[in-house]
């Protein structure tokens, strides 16, 4: 089998929060912007990233700390320029983190680290506190744009960019796709779209969904410790043991359920990230293979349900339908 070629499905935001103007907006920020980016160091190295080129930036442990960011940076925002209030964190469809990182909910203080549909008790009252920023007739209405994978996709991004601007007066714009960061600046999954709620609304905006994934062949491209790509049959593979991050429990495929199981993985389709993503872990792959009479492993972990990157070659990832699976409860729930 000829070598793949290794396409980046992804775009760079070459002018940061410029770019986030483009399509939606008549008038872009400038100047007038200021990111809270989650401190938990429970991280991939996405949050780290974003701290050395976000700025300017305050750093959250939890939403309070975020809110008090935005709120204190109110009066350094210039005149005419649009409040800009950028949340950084780990996101999942409706969800975004502000201080929880990339871990699971392990105590009750835990609640006030993310954002979400699922604890609006826990977040609403500090989300109103922008509410009492924002200017008078006549003036920008702020924008408030949640930077992480996936918080605006499906029916939970679109209510959860509809209560926030709802409850802060303002315009709340969220990604439907994978974000990136790399040294040289932030990424956006290609395909991927700005949910975009504003106050005035009379209800959520109308869903929408992830990027389309890419259904997998019966052959599979895999890179080995060289370097160098290795192609063979699908039916190469033994089994697959999937741990649920979350619910601490592998499960092993092998047979027909593992069939079903590669027909959802595109194996055959590896692609380039451009960088570490703004994603939750939620389960992590063992691969069981033979190739030229050998036994082999290889080892992935899978961001939000939808994407599993290579444990040795993390800039080499594959694409998950999950629609092709949707009478096996396999993938590993969100910790929202």
């Amino acid at each position: 089998m000829a070598a793949p070629k290794l396409a980046c499905r992804a775009r760079k935001l070459r002018h940061g929060l410029l770019d986030l103007a483009q399509g939606f907006l008549d008038v872009v920020p400038v100047k007038g912007h200021i990111y809270a980016i989650d401190s938990s160091t429970d991280d991939n190295g996405a949050l780290l990233c974003g701290r050395s080129h976000e700025k300017p930036h305050v750093i959250c442990s939890n939403t309070h700390e975020a809110v008090t960011g935005f709120t204190n940076y109110y009066p350094n925002i210039p005149t005419g320029a649009i409040p800009t209030f950028v949340i950084s964190g780990h996101g999942s469809p409706g969800s975004i983190t502000t201080g929880l990182g990339q871990r699971g909910i392990t105590s009750f203080d835990d609640l006030h680290r993310f954002i979400s549909t699922s604890n609006r008790d826990y977040w609403v009252s500090e989300i109103k506190r922008l509410k009492k920023r924002v200017p008078q007739s006549g003036e920008a209405t702020p924008i408030v744009v949640l930077w992480a994978c996936h918080p605006g996709a499906n029916i939970d991004g679109a209510v959860l960019t509809y209560l926030i601007a709802q409850e802060a007066k303002c315009i709340c714009l969220a990604p439907t796709g994978y974000t990136y960061c790399s040294s040289d600046g932030n990424w956006s999954e290609a395909g991927s779209e700005w949910q975009v709620a504003n106050w005035n609304m009379q209800r959520p905006p109308e869903p929408k969904p992830p990027p389309s994934a890419i259904k997998g062949k019966d052959y599979v491209y895999f890179m080995n410790s060289a370097g160098k790509w290795m192609g063979f049959e699908q039916e190469k593979i033994k089994n697959v043991s999937m741990y649920l991050e979350y619910e601490e429990n592998t499960v092993v495929y092998q047979g027909p359920k593992l069939e079903l199981l590669l027909k959802s993985i595109a194996f055959s389709d590896p692609e380039r990230i451009p960088g570490v993503p703004n994603a939750l872990i939620t389960s992590r792959l063992t691969v069981d293979y033979r190739f030229h009479q050998q036994d082999l492993r290889k080892y992935f972990v899978v961001y939000n349900n939808l994407l599993c990157v290579d444990l040795d070659y993390p800039s080499v990832a594959y694409r998950i339908d999950k629609d092709s699976l949707p009478n096996l409860p396999i993938y590993g729930t969100s910790i929202f």
